[in-house]
């Protein structure tokens, strides 16, 4: 019963309404001031009553499991869209993880000793990781001189271009799988990391453009 035109929805938190009301009432009284801070141009208002609405139907008892499990991962992940640096920093951390996962994989490929007469040698992690060979040595077993470092970068960054890239056609990739794997086509488990990897980029890219419209966007 209140005038549209002249009413203003104030409040500094989501502390001010109970989020252990999880009605059917509870949901459409948000629901309206939603849409009452979405008519003034409250913008921020609007995404508060956004994200309580959506928290009270994921809590319903008769919500379905899968609503229930992507909107907890909304907020997680992005605070119901109003974060932009949620969803960066969890990219981030993706392309950390690789990062350390492909220097680990080319510490394990690297070689440890050579059978050839002057290429004895063996090498301890740390080594494994920076190693370039011998130039006489990698002549000798045909080895391409890329530190574990170095390919390790390279892989992150190509698989960080690559958002939707499942297949890397076109791409000079053998010398750096050769480094990492000890083979010119990534393992299996490497090969689901990058689908995995692939998708939840798409996903965190686009959570984070969608902060970014809600923070910025004119009211």
């Amino acid at each position: 019963g209140v005038d549209n035109a002249s009413t203003r929805i104030e409040f500094s938190g989501d502390e001010y309404f109970n989020k252990n009301d999880i009605s059917e009432d509870a949901i459409k009284r948000l629901g309206q001031l939603k849409r009452l801070a979405d008519e003034q141009g409250q913008t921020d208002q609007a995404l508060s009553f956004n994200a309580l609405e959506l928290h009270a139907k994921a809590s319903m008892p008769n919500a379905h499991w899968f609503f229930k499990f992507f909107t907890y991962l909304y907020d997680i992940v992005s605070d119901y869209g109003r974060s932009f640096m949620q969803p960066l920093g969890i990219y981030a951390s993706i392309l950390m993880l690789t990062f350390l996962v492909a220097l680990e994989h080319s510490a394990y490929n690297a070689p440890r000793n050579y059978t050839q007469q002057g290429c004895e040698k063996y090498i301890w992690w740390v080594e494994r990781v920076s190693w370039i060979e011998d130039k006489n040595c990698v002549d000798k077993i045909n080895l391409l001189q890329l530190s574990g470092l170095r390919a390790a970068s390279e892989y992150t960054l190509y698989r960080a271009a690559g958002v939707l890239d499942f297949s890397d056609n076109g791409k000079a990739t053998d010398a750096v799988a050769n480094r990492l794997f000890g083979q010119s086509i990534e393992p299996w488990w490497m090969r689901i990391w990058g689908v995995f990897k692939a998708i939840a980029s798409t996903a965190l890219l686009f959570l984070a453009a969608l902060g970014l419209r809600n923070k910025y966007r004119i009211k």
